[in-house]
């Protein structure tokens, strides 16, 4: 009789209890609620150096600052990593079960946008808000493809490639980031190259992609036909430009290197910042490889703050040069 009333009463606390709890939080542990915690990219990219490390695996968000010297592959590549979403290189090395289950410890949260394949909690299910729509048309974790809408030579081995952006989307490459294509080359094996969007704009973006006689990823862009669709990851990148934080800049480009140097460019010369002025060294085999040079001068000689000058590898320069092709560090001090 006793060991009645004492269950009896055990079960009556225990529904008093529950029903004092919102629903369904009784039936997630306080650890699992933990590692639940969203986190966005920003947050991330704050924790990028080697005393606070945190990096994106799979979506988990994990703090490996006192984990990086224990790493099989040395402190060195966690560090590399920091504040990034290292997921590629995670799968790309083929990572054992024992590495997976580090990587369960380490976390400390999931990133935006990412839906675990776990059990639904009943709590969490009934408790949850409807997901909203995505905005950004580039992840970090999933491969999305994306189809080429036009391609236009610029030069006889270069090329400006046109994808095409959902309009209810954003690419949403900040200046001074890239993104990156993972694509099937003819050799076999998947490759993976990097690449800075020229133009990043609604309903598409726009990559200048030189041909290489070895280049296996950029061949398969060269080949691709209208309509055709290659996946890309991003943005990757901790560069913050900030155009108010400048008065003078000095840019320093070659080839297809113009990429990233050509949004800032375009990000002055839109803001018409007349206060800020910007002197531009270019690079190239000869004149007939200077890429787009056509608005390159249109700029030159539409902003008297911007100096630009070219520089060719491939040509016999007089011994002295003339003025205008002169060129002082002292004007970039």
């Amino acid at each position: 009789a006793y060991n009645r009333r004492a269950l009896d009463l055990s079960m009556h606390l225990n529904r008093s209890l529950v029903r004092k709890r919102p629903l369904g939080t009784d039936l997630v542990p306080p650890e699992s609620a933990a590692k639940s915690k969203v986190y966005t990219y920003e947050e991330v990219a704050k924790h990028n150096s080697a005393d606070d490390l945190w990096v994106i695996i799979n979506g988990k968000v994990c703090d490996a600052t006192n984990y990086k010297l224990d790493h099989p592959g040395g402190a060195r590549f966690l560090v590399d990593k920091a504040g990034e979403d290292a997921s590629d290189d995670f799968k790309a090395l083929f990572h054992s079960p024992k590495a997976r289950a580090i990587v369960d410890d380490l976390q400390i949260g999931v990133i935006e946008g990412f839906t675990p394949k776990t059990n639904v909690r009943l709590g969490s299910f009934l408790n949850r808000k409807p997901a909203s729509p995505p905005t950004k048309a580039l992840s970090k974790v999933t491969r999305h493809s994306f189809t080429l809408l036009s391609k236009v030579v610029i030069s006889p081995d270069t090329c400006i490639y046109r994808f095409k952006v959902p309009l209810n989307l954003k690419a949403s490459v900040p200046i001074g980031y890239h993104i990156s294509t993972i694509v099937r080359v003819k050799a076999g094996g998947e490759v993976k190259r990097e690449y800075t969007p020229l133009v990043d704009s609604r309903g598409y973006f726009e990559l200048l992609v030189k041909r290489y006689d070895t280049g296996s990823v950029s061949e398969v862009i060269s080949d691709l036909k209208i309509g055709q669709s290659i996946p890309f990851l991003g943005p990757y990148g901790k560069f913050r430009f900030r155009l108010r934080d400048y008065s003078r800049i000095l840019v320093v480009a070659a080839g297809t290197g113009l990429a990233p140097m050509y949004r800032v460019l375009k990000r002055v010369f839109d803001a018409e910042k007349q206060e800020v002025t910007v002197s531009m060294v270019f690079a190239n085999r000869s004149r007939h490889d200077i890429l787009l040079k056509n608005k390159l001068d249109i700029w030159n000689s539409s902003y008297s703050q911007f100096r630009l000058q070219y520089v060719l590898s491939q040509v016999l320069l007089p011994t002295t040069l003339p003025p205008s092709l002169s060129l002082s560090l002292s004007d970039f001090r």
